[in-house]
């Protein structure tokens, strides 16, 4: 929570989606069996991150983002670099 758009980017790299809905910006990244959206809201002419939410492949919120965020998080650090 707090970060920019480009911490959001520095840490999880490029969202496949990208939803704007002013004043909020939903950044949605998908991994196997999961999908996590960053939702960040304008704060001044910066947009910072101020919720986050996991779902299951089927749309399902699930308790806890922490397990989807972690496969994201592996995911972009086993990734080959171009």
């Amino acid at each position: 929570l707090g970060l920019d758009r480009g911490g959001v980017a520095a840490l999880l790299g490029d969202p496949a989606l990208i939803r704007r809905e002013e004043p909020a910006e939903i950044w949605q990244y998908v991994t196997s069996g999961c999908v996590f959206d960053v939702v960040l809201y304008a704060a001044g002419r910066r947009y910072t991150v101020s919720y986050l939410e996991a779902r299951d492949e089927a749309s399902a919120a699930v308790q806890e983002a922490r397990p989807c965020l972690n496969k994201l998080l592996r995911a972009r650090q086993s990734a080959p670099v171009s």
